[in-house]
């Protein structure tokens, strides 16, 4: 197997960062992998500031649709009580919490990451990404400022950005 050297810069998309942050969800340990080689590299990690609302409502969806097999372990789901969710805003209240401030434990682990600031340039070439590789709307977004600031490599489980990759467009990291 031939393992391919770390980009200078990539892009984090929240479907990376989700399992990255939260121990025992899927993908957590390729996730982890490929942060602890990041740490370790002098490679610049930047995302969008969406990335921070989508993160927050991907915690909101696990613990709002536990009965629909998010596959977060049982352990975890015990210990913030999240099978009470729908009737306790105590629960919602500190499974957020938690989550964000494990979300800002993780970032502070780069030296070198750059949260990268939305444009009027990167928002209409995403209507141009949205069409060309039908992709949502956040998506093309994400894409759409990391080519501005010069970035081609994105850390993403999300199977949507393969067609990107099959086009030439991105490279993802970790392999699918």
């Amino acid at each position: 197997m031939v393992v391919r050297p770390l980009p200078t810069d990539l892009y984090l998309d929240t479907s990376f960062v989700v399992p990255a942050v939260l121990a025992r969800t899927p993908q957590h340990e390729r996730a982890v992998e490929l942060t602890i080689e990041l740490q370790t590299s002098d490679c610049y990690v930047s995302f969008f500031p969406i990335l921070r609302v989508e993160y927050v409502q991907a915690l909101a969806n696990i613990g709002r649709h536990l009965r629909r097999g998010t596959g977060v372990d049982i352990e975890l789901q015990r210990r913030f009580r999240l099978r009470r969710w729908e009737r306790d805003v105590g629960v919602r209240r500190d499974w957020l919490r938690s989550g964000v401030n494990e979300f800002d434990l993780w970032l502070a682990r780069f030296d070198r990451l750059a949260e990268l600031p939305l444009s009027t340039t990167a928002w209409r070439t995403s209507l141009t990404i949205m069409a060309d590789h039908q992709l949502l709307s956040n998506d093309a977004l994400h894409v759409a400022t990391a080519w501005e600031h010069g970035i081609y490599d994105f850390a993403t489980f999300d199977a949507g950005f393969e067609r990107l990759e099959r086009a030439g467009d991105l490279t993802l990291w970790p392999r699918h």
